[in-house]
């Protein structure tokens, strides 16, 4: 074999050996480094690199992380370009937002991101790389201790959106009032928001209903907020001037590390006697309601009617007829009798003997 000919086959080994090695490229780099915070903010970079060039957006998943949020608030991404190993690459990197819950270690599952990119110029190749298994450590903070009840007061924001069901100015005795809390924090799992405690003053009853919990969700973001309602009926038995306590609750701000605190105010109630009802004379009892006979009821009336008239209009025939008979009877009587008359003028005479 000739050196013109050994020449262009060492040139498709070494390059098919350099495509071979040019492979898709994955990188986790989480932002502060070392250990972290419940309820604070980690951004987790994720970088996807590929030889040549994308020919389809990488599709970045969905994380789930128990005891934790996993949202990517930022659909867009940042746009990479370096060499690696020689080979020009070009990259995509997405920021995904970690909030712990509670303390403890948590590992990045291994999340697939899948894409389509040129391999060879010109031909497109489907591909995918796993996230690497990544470990935050995340603790509580200094004076913070994790509360009994299970909920987290760490978060960002904490607010508390007070609602009644009528005026509590003008209420009677028997009446109820509803009294709801909305308990909001964003990028909390609305479980860890911490419930709010009712009280109720001496004369006052007390009722509270099961708490509501909602996740407020977001496409490509994931969750956004939590929303805790909770609700409570009091009912006044006596008039007076009452004070529904104020409503205080405490939590922890990751962002100034301090301690904070969000409040439904006190509600003024006045409650009156209940209005005395007018005496109101008693209705007179129904009139008794006839029931109109129905077809299959009148069948007999209808039956003794007919029977009536078939039998006067055959007493009415009885005496027309005995009235032609004694006229027909009367008038061959008359008959007869000019029939003698008639017959005695034109006999002859009788001879003497």
């Amino acid at each position: 074999m000739s050196g013109r000919t050994i020449a262009p086959l060492v040139l498709l080994v070494m390059l098919a050996a350099s495509i071979a090695d040019a492979q898709p490229v994955v990188r986790v780099n989480v932002r502060p480094a070392g250990r972290h915070l419940v309820g604070q903010q980690v951004q987790i970079d994720v970088q996807v690199l590929v030889p040549n060039f994308f020919m389809s957006a990488p599709q970045f998943p969905t994380i789930d992380i128990p005891g934790a949020v996993v949202t990517m608030p930022d659909e867009s991404g940042l746009n990479l370009s370096e060499r690696v190993k020689g080979e020009s690459y070009a990259g995509l990197q997405k920021t995904y937002v970690f909030v712990a819950q509670a303390a403890g270690k948590y590992t990045l599952p291994p999340a697939a991101i899948t894409f389509r990119y040129a391999l060879e110029p010109g031909k497109p190749t489907d591909a995918s790389v796993n996230l690497p298994p990544t470990v935050i450590e995340v603790e509580w903070p200094a004076g913070a201790a994790p509360p009994a009840d299970g909920s987290s007061r760490l978060t960002t924001r904490l607010t508390i959106d007070q609602q009644l069901d009528r005026d509590p100015m003008m209420l009677h005795v028997g009446e109820a009032l509803t009294r709801t809390l909305v308990t909001t924090a964003p990028r909390t799992q609305a479980m860890f928001i911490p419930p709010p405690e009712f009280a109720a003053p001496d004369g006052v009853r007390i009722y509270r209903k099961d708490p509501v919990l909602a996740d407020e969700q977001k496409d490509r973001v994931g969750l956004v907020a939590g929303h805790r309602t909770d609700r409570a009926v009091y009912t006044f038995d006596k008039p007076g001037t009452y004070v529904l306590p104020a409503i205080d609750l405490p939590w922890f701000n990751t962002q100034t590390n301090k301690e904070e605190g969000a409040r439904a105010d006190a509600v003024n109630v006045t409650v009156i006697a209940a209005a005395a009802s007018a005496a109101i004379a008693p209705e007179p009892p129904p009139a008794p309601v006839t029931e109109e006979p129905t077809s299959r009821d009148k069948l007999p009336i209808l039956a003794t009617l007919a029977a009536i008239v078939v039998l006067a209009i055959a007493w009415a025939l009885r005496k027309l007829a005995l009235r032609g008979l004694q006229r027909l009877f009367a008038l061959c009587a008359l008959g007869r009798a000019a029939l003698h008359r008639d017959r005695a003028r034109h006999l002859p005479p009788l001879n003497p003997i």
